[in-house]
């Protein structure tokens, strides 16, 4: 009964809106109505479709009928979902029919995951019984995606108590991903399955402030009334006339809908802290703020509650934050590591300068068309870029999937500018990119740890290993963290079972923590791992742990020392509606502890400062600094880099230069031709008087190098790992790696310079 009355709440109860007005109730109005209606539904969010079936219950059916079957055939999943939950409730049994075997569809194939869901739990509703769990038995094998299967044994449960469904819900129990472990939870709750691991679940997410949370503790709630309602039955301290059985069934099924209530009461943020509570003095100041303030014109209340949260919950800690509507919409934008767009890097090198492409994404509209890194976008729709600002430029390069845009692109060499329409698409923005090294060492570098760098990350090693590969670098300098469960895989991937986890989490009521241990198989292949002291969270873990099993030779600076754990925290329906959007509270609620039991994070002050004494992070086995520029170099370095000389040299020479990049020069400046000629005519357009501030000519020679880079990866459509020719950490890296090889350096041409430089050191 809890769970029938929560699938009415949530996905059935009519959303008050207006029925179609009574002057556009001639038959073909209402007809083109609907279908407006139902084609609007694409790019809203799931919860419009439902005030969509509301407002086509209000239409007379004859009307409405042959419109919405004609509907189930369209190409959108929301207006197909829609159209076929508005069916299940007509008169026509073949309309309702068509609509049943669309919803099984939509449940079995739609691209949406709330669709899906949506669809599930409607022909649970509707559906015939014995039909549906037949489908959703087949269905619950068929599919992997936790948050379908989640639905589908809910459903299957509340329609016969399959045992399959229980069994799917304890899988999924234990899974490394919190998230889908506390959603497990709280349906084996729903489901009146509270044992073990289900209760411990529940209590930790009883303490987040969020409708999950209060669910939790509900359910907690509800299960302590009804243990000690039967107690008291059983007991005889509660007696019903006559002892009827009837009556005892009535009295408690009245218990269960008063509980339902209060649960929907949680739910939808009522009857909190006995009735809610009201903070006066925060209300006083924000009405003498704007009653008062010089610019209160400007000030709205929503914006001072904004920024009020956002003070508070950055006085907690440096990495717990207050994320509102848009910072959620970017998080997870930067999460997925997929964004809409034409697939390019930008940049404007001045103020009045068109934009120019700094490196296009190799699997993206712009690559596809033949714009690559140093091309300059002149126009866009028509507008100079040189007159806009770069915050400007991007936001109209970026849209909606599907969508079109104009550039106007120029190109040194062309006799003029050529003009190109892109289809914008959603852009999948790689987290790993790797290259063979001499000597059979695999190059990966890790850019962060997002939802797909675990399968991008195992594909890189076994190419790699393909080539040739007999051990690998592993590169996390610069990775700021991400995903945990990735960052996990990835230590499995290379260690075998252990006495030890690979990380512990641990809050202030956790007495032993959450822990993951490794799984027995494992690569056996020689490691050696980059850091620095950017390398922060999740690339911490994979380089703390793989050092505390011996599996790997750290090299580089100290880590950064970001070892908390932060949740997102969902927020209830009445705090976002009240800031017109999605908000989210990210809170630091554990620390991690590697296999040794140390942990990583590094206390700090107010002002971001490591504590004497609290450092954390990852010391590295071998120290090695990265190279430094002072100021006026970096800036002598884009002055080169801007002129476009270096890039038309690199186009000219591009042939003769290209075995250079994976191979090194070993600094020998007579590899590269014309170079003396280059170097003259980049002096040449110096500023007078600065010949003390002048690059040298083995400047120079990175420039060419990184221009080099960028012009070979254009060419294979790729990006690659790194270039170890002017990194003395990525030498000293291979070094080691060549050391657990057995194969000596000196030997290996390419490398016999680092030797040398290591032995005078």
């Amino acid at each position: 009964m809890l769970a029938r009355a929560l699938l009415l709440t949530v996905f059935l109860a009519a959303t008050v809106s207006p029925a179609i007005p009574q002057e556009l109730q001639a038959p073909e109005s209402v007809a083109r109505t609907i279908r407006e209606l139902l084609a609007g539904l694409e790019d809203r969010p799931i919860e419009a479709l439902w005030d969509a079936v509301h407002r086509v219950g209000t239409v007379d059916q004859e009307v409405a009928v042959p419109v919405l079957r004609e509907a189930l055939e369209s190409r959108g999943e929301r207006a197909r979902l829609a159209s076929a939950v508005a069916l299940v409730d007509v008169d026509d049994d073949d309309a309702r029919d068509e609509a049943i075997a669309g919803l099984a569809k939509l449940a079995d194939r739609a691209r949406s995951n709330e669709v899906r869901v949506a669809a599930i739990h409607v022909l649970g509703e509707y559906g015939d019984i014995d039909q549906t769990v037949e489908f959703l038995q087949d269905l619950i094998e068929r599919t992997s995606e936790p948050a379908v299967l989640i639905p589908i044994a809910r459903t299957l449960w509340d329609l016969d108590k399959v045992p399959v469904a229980k069994d799917k819900l304890l899988e999924l129990l234990q899974s490394r991903d919190p998230s889908v472990k506390s959603d497990a939870a709280l349906a084996l709750a729903e489901i009146d399955y509270l044992d073990g691991d289900v209760r411990d679940v529940l209590r930790r997410l009883r303490r987040e402030p969020t409708p999950r949370g209060r669910l939790a503790a509900s359910l907690l709630y509800n299960s302590t009334l009804a243990r000690r309602f039967e107690r008291a039955l059983d007991s005889g301290e509660v007696i019903f006339d006559e002892a009827d059985p009837r009556v005892l069934l009535q009295e408690k099924e009245k218990r269960i809908r008063e509980l339902e209530t209060k649960l929907d009461d949680v739910r939808e943020g009522r009857g909190l802290g006995g009735g809610g509570q009201s903070f006066p003095e925060i209300s006083e100041i924000l009405e003498l703020i704007r009653t008062l303030h010089v610019e209160r014109s400007r000030l709205s209340r929503r914006d001072l509650i904004v920024a009020a949260l956002k003070g508070m919950v950055k006085s907690l800690d440096p990495f717990s934050s207050f994320m509102d509507p848009e910072e959620t919409r970017r998080f997870h934008t930067d999460f997925s590591g997929s964004y809409p767009g034409i697939g390019a890097q930008v940049g404007k090198p001045a103020p009045k300068a068109p934009l120019e492409i700094l490196k296009p994404m190799y699997k993206g509209p712009a690559y596809e068309a033949d714009i690559l890194t140093g091309d300059q976008i002149l126009e866009v729709d028509g507008e100079p870029t040189n007159d806009m600002e770069l915050e400007d430029i991007v936001a109209r390069l970026k849209g909606k999937p599907g969508s079109t845009v104009k550039l106007t692109v120029f190109r040194r060499g062309w006799d003029e500018p050529r003009t190109v329409e892109l289809t914008r698409r959603t852009i999948e923005v790689p987290s790993v990119t790797y290259n063979m090294l001499p000597g059979g060492v695999g190059l990966v570098k890790l850019l962060q740890f997002g939802e797909r760098s675990y399968d991008e990350f195992r594909e890189a090693i076994f190419d790699l290993k393909q080539q040739g590969a007999e051990g690998f670098v592993i590169d996390l300098r610069n990775n700021p963290g991400g995903s945990l469960s990735a960052a996990l895989d990835i230590v499995d991937l290379f260690v075998g079972e252990e006495e030890l986890p690979i990380i512990t989490q641990r809050g202030p009521d956790d007495a032993s923590g959450e822990r993951t241990f490794p799984k027995p198989d494992m690569l056996p292949d020689p490691l050696v791992v980059l850091i620095n002291g950017s390398s922060a969270s999740a690339s911490e873990i994979v380089a703390g742990a793989l050092k505390d099993y011996h599996r790997a030779t750290v090299v580089g600076k100290r880590s950064f020392g970001k070892g908390s754990v932060q949740k997102l925290l969902e927020l209830s329906p009445t705090v976002n509606d009240a800031l017109d959007g999605e908000a989210r509270l990210r809170l630091t609620v554990q620390y991690y502890y590697l296999p040794s039991g140390r942990c990583i994070h590094s206390i700090r002050d107010g002002d971001g400062r490591v504590i004497p004494g609290k450092e954390g992070g990852i010391e590295p086995d071998v120290v090695v600094d990265a190279n430094t520029y002072p100021g006026w170099l970096r800036e002598e370095f884009e002055r080169i880099r801007t002129s476009k000389k270096v890039s038309v040299y690199v186009e000219k020479h591009f042939d003769a230069l290209e075995d250079l990049l994976l191979g090194g020069d070993s600094g020998d400046l007579g590899k590269y031709p014309e170079f003396e000629e280059l170097y003259r005519s980049l002096m040449e357009d110096a500023a007078e008087g600065a010949e003390s501030r002048r690059a040298s000519r083995d400047h120079v020679r990175q420039i060419v190098r990184f221009q080099l880079r960028r012009r070979y990866e254009d060419s294979i459509g790729k990006e690659i790992g790194g270039d170890f020719q002017d990194d003395p950490q990525l030498q000293r890296a291979v070094l080691e790696l060549l050391e657990k090889l057995g194969v000596d350096p000196a030997k290996i041409e390419n490398y016999a310079w680092m030797v040398e430089e290591k032995k005078s050191e």
